[in-house]
């Protein structure tokens, strides 16, 4: 195997002429005819795809105006959990393949557009003040103290993460302020325009 082929294995690309996909941190799983099949290694699940959404992105088929798939929808698709489709997001991010305000546009404003979500989706005077702030490269782990589930428990529990959510901003109103949350405030139906 020439270096490139080992680099392009080490990111998770898939190369069809060795007939394998390579991960960092779990190894190698095999493909057939330059298709891959899914693994059941979580840390696996989400480099690939991590892969199908880049290659979508550099192609163009995800195109400007062009919503990008759910999580619910790759969820479904992939059958993982919406923690994998988030790791695989914030690594096209972490790449830049994705900017900021392009993954707020495919997963915020075309959704309310393509919907008709009412005065949700952007950030402007008079609409609902939805809003997560994330620190990125910070490196965290879910352990019992963080866990905030009414049953205390998450199948979560040791796993690591990148990025961290430090606040949470719903109808306006900061419902998560540094892993501290208002339980006094409640969300609002979602509205549909006509």
């Amino acid at each position: 195997m020439t270096s490139r082929q080992k680099i392009s294995c080490i990111l998770g690309i898939i190369n069809p002429e060795i007939n394998v996909i390579c991960h960092h941190k779990t190894g190698i799983g095999l493909c057939t005819q330059g298709e891959y099949t899914m693994s059941s290694q979580p840390d696996l699940l989400y480099a690939q795809i991590e892969h199908n959404l880049r290659q979508r992105i550099i192609s163009g088929d995800l195109s400007i105006g062009e919503k990008i798939p759910t999580e619910i929808e790759l969820c479904e698709k992939y059958s993982v959990s919406r923690i994998t489709v988030r790791r695989a997001i914030q690594n096209l991010v972490d790449e830049g393949i994705l900017s900021l305000p392009r993954l707020v546009q495919l997963m915020c404003h075309n959704p309310a557009i393509l919907f008709g979500v009412s005065k949700r989706g952007f950030l402007r005077q008079g609409y609902k003040a939805d809003l997560v702030v994330v620190r990125p490269h910070v490196a965290w782990t879910v352990t019992p103290s963080v866990i905030q589930s009414k049953c205390g428990w998450s199948p979560l529990e040791g796993r690591c993460f990148d990025w961290r959510v430090e606040h949470t901003f719903c109808n306006g109103h900061h419902v998560l302020d540094d892993g501290r949350f208002d339980d006094t405030s409640r969300g609002e139906q979602v509205l549909f325009r006509c």
